[in-house]
């Protein structure tokens, strides 16, 4: 990963849940700068919420697939 010089990461301007969507956009604006494309997509995005609604509905019926 390549910060860019002079540029503040994420980390240094926003705090709690509100860091993770900074990161994002932090990694978004280097996959622009040095066409490359490492940030996370909808897949990843589908993924993990498929993976949350199951850990939910493991704790809640104390059954995991």
């Amino acid at each position: 990963m390549q910060i860019l010089a002079g540029v503040p990461a994420a980390a240094d301007i926003w705090t709690g849940a509100s860091i993770n969507v900074g990161e994002v956009y932090a990694s978004l604006a280097r996959d622009i700068t040095n066409g490359t494309r490492h940030t996370p997509g909808f897949q990843h995005a589908a993924h993990n919420s498929r993976l949350v609604a199951r850990v939910e509905q493991a704790a809640r019926t104390g059954v995991r697939h």
